[in-house]
């Protein structure tokens, strides 16, 4: 044997010569390049630069971290899917291809952002404020919570959206809407169409039809593929999650005490504020609260004025006193103004937002200040907990991937080791558990979870599994929860017999002979039409259902069809007394008609409101049509390149990809 004859030559004078050859080479170029392959596990490669998948998976964490800072328990929940969060990394991932594209894309066209601009825009940030000045303990733990590793991130980000906000300011005009866009708006959106519909009633085709054996039998033989037994596999399996191992943590008073110290910004309750409002709406809204500062300054009370000529219905009963709030709960502008002021009485100049012009009075300030750890005990054992048994759940993720694939033949010798005691004369736990299934077909969403996920249905039915077998990769579900699978059974696809499927079949070649013979029906409908001929024959027959007539707008739709009322609106506009008409096909694969009778566009008065808001709708459609051609022109002159590297690919199935 060839290894024979190696072990026969290992002492001679040319093995030694050899040997000194090899420990040189490894000693310049290292052994990891000699037993490890150069892979590249960056997900994409921009103009020539990597995306990292540290840098990636940094993102990630950021755009979750947000999204749970804004829904919640309701997010938590949300990200228990693992489909969702494999769904956010790729969209996390676009988003940061389209920022770099965009940014290169800016940088070339001359566009540059100084330090200081950066720094200016960080300082004037209410959120990083504090009695209306810039903190830099309150901005790194505003940042700190946002879950930013470093400012020089945030900086960065930051940026990048001055760029692109200076850019599309400067390339494109689209900072408001021009009064006539307003009005044709308003007009479009109001607009009332009359229309019927012609539904044909395929199921009074099918009535008329027959299938015979022969039919039933060629019908089945040359489609047998649309009615097969799935396939199906018995699994055994690991599956954990994080809050399996809550019960395995152990602590002291202690241990929490020190947790506390370590995280005392997440038991600091924020500084809030308390403060009185005058809100005035309307076009000439400026000049209005103008006249009520100058009555304010004149002696009168700020509480008359907020009864006599607030429009904050919620607030003006009360002389404008609104409920105390912190940082990062108002509009902003509203929120800059009341944390500028310094003393209890103190009131603003006015104030424009979103809502109208406001006047804001200071009416007290809550101190923010550190919680007792006496008052919080509960919520730092929650958090303490939390945290521990995560670094568990990594421990024993850890764990059985290595055991489970040291030892493919079963999962015993994962689950032993990961439940083995952490250290000498430690408790074993028995939170490690195998579970085995009946037998599951391919895509049974009814499945026990986790055998029901996608995901982990793709790994139980790869044919290396059962052909080996062996136990399965680990398959993340989430951040923390995963499995690994071990294929004990397999039953091959089948065709289901004729007689299990033979009332299925028949139906078939009705539908189909129905489908066929209907055609004939709607262009005989189409013809009537054409023709001012009546449809009653066609009704009276039972072949065709007419509905209507209903007349809707672009805004008031009500209980019609999304699709039917797109088509509506789609058609041309008939001449006075006349008809316009045209057959769409439906979402089950029938056809229909539309018969649009009636256009009436109302004349509309004056609306402030309606006018300010589609102001508003025109200008971000503006602006997001700028953006979107800033990204586009951006992706058209970028090189974006995807890793294909089977490895990688390998490793975005074990991050929910």
């Amino acid at each position: 044997m060839f290894t024979d004859k190696l072990r026969e030559g290992s002492t001679g004078p040319v093995a030694k010569f050899l040997f000194i050859i090899i420990m040189v080479s490894f000693a310049i170029a290292g052994v990891g390049s000699y037993l490890t392959p150069k892979m590249d596990f960056n997900p994409v490669k921009v103009n020539g630069n990597s995306i990292t998948n540290g840098e990636l998976e940094q993102q990630f964490r950021l755009e979750k971290n947000k999204l749970e800072r804004q829904l919640g328990k309701a997010f938590r929940e949300q990200a228990k899917d693992p489909a969702f969060n494999a769904s956010l990394r790729k969209q996390t991932l676009e988003r940061m291809i389209t920022d770099q594209v965009v940014s290169d894309h800016i940088f070339n066209s001359g566009v540059v952002i100084s330090d200081d601009l950066v720094k200016n825009r960080i300082r004037e940030m209410p959120e990083f404020q504090v009695n209306g000045k810039f903190s830099d303990a309150q901005f790194r733990k505003v940042l700190s919570l946002a879950g930013y590793p470093s400012p020089l991130v945030f900086s960065e980000a930051l940026k990048g959206d001055i760029s692109k906000e200076i850019y599309l300011k400067t390339a494109f005009d689209s900072g408001f809407a021009l009064p006539d866009d307003v009005a044709v708006m308003a007009q479009i959106l109001s607009q009332e169409r009359t229309f019927s519909k012609i539904d044909i009633a395929i199921d009074a085709y099918k009535k008329n039809q027959t299938a015979g054996e022969d039919e039933i039998k060629a019908y089945y033989d040359s489609h047998s593929k649309d009615f097969l037994l799935p396939e199906k596999v018995k699994v055994s399996y690991i599956y954990i999650t994080a809050g399996d191992f809550v019960n395995d943590v152990k602590y002291t008073d202690e241990d929490l005490k020190k947790f506390f110290d370590l995280h005392a910004e997440l038991y600091t309750i924020p500084e809030k504020r308390t403060v009185s409002h005058i809100l005035i709406t309307g076009e000439d809204a400026e000049d209005k609260i103008a006249k009520v500062a100058e009555e304010l300054k004149g002696g009168a009370s700020f509480e008359d004025l907020a009864k006599k000529y607030s429009e904050d219905s919620s607030s003006k009963d009360k002389g404008g006193k609104l409920p105390a709030f912190a940082q990062g709960v108002m509009d902003s502008s509203f929120e800059k103004a009341a944390f500028a002021l310094e003393k209890t009485g103190d009131v603003s100049e006015p104030v424009s937002t979103q809502f109208g012009w406001h006047l804001i009075r200071l009416d007290g300030i809550e101190p923010g200040h550190g919680a007792d750890f006496n008052q919080v005990k509960d919520d730092v054992i929650e958090q303490y907990t939390k945290v521990q048994s995560r670094e568990l759940f990594m421990d024993k993720k850890q764990i059985i991937a290595d055991t489970s694939f040291e030892n493919p033949d079963s999962l015993d010798a994962a689950a032993l080791a990961a439940n083995a005691a952490r250290e000498e004369g430690g408790q074993v736990s028995k939170s490690v558990q195998i579970k085995t299934s009946d037998f599951i077909a391919n895509g049974d969403e009814k499945a026990a979870f986790p055998l029901n996920q996608p995901e982990v249905q793709k790994v139980m039915f790869q044919s290396e599994l059962r052909e080996s077998p062996v136990n399965s990769d680990v398959v993340e579900l989430g951040d923390n929860a995963i499995v690994v699978v071990h294929v004990e059974g397999y039953q091959e696809p089948a065709p289901k017999p004729l007689s299990e499927v033979h009332d299925q079949v028949r139906d078939a070649v009705l539908t189909a002979k129905a489908e066929n013979a209907s055609g004939a029906t709607l262009k005989s409908v189409t013809d009537s039409l054409a023709k001012s001929e009546s449809l009653e024959k066609y009704v009276k027959d039972g072949l065709i259902v007419i509905s209507g007539p209903a007349t809707i707008s672009r805004i008031k739709t009500g209980d019609v069809d999304a699709q039917v009322a797109s088509n509506v609106f789609a058609m041309p506009t008939p001449e006075p007394g006349n008809i316009t008409y045209k057959s769409f096909a439906g979402n089950n694969g029938s056809s229909y008609v539309l018969v649009l009778s009636k256009v009436v566009d109302p004349k509309l008065g004056a609306d402030s409101a309606r006018d300010s808001f589609l102001n508003n709708q025109i200008y971000n459609f503006r602006y997001g049509e700028d953006n979107q051609i800033v990204i586009n022109s951006a992706r058209a002159e970028s090189k974006v390149e995807y890793n294909e590297n089977r490895e990688y690919l390998k490793m975005q199935e074990e991050q929910n990809n």
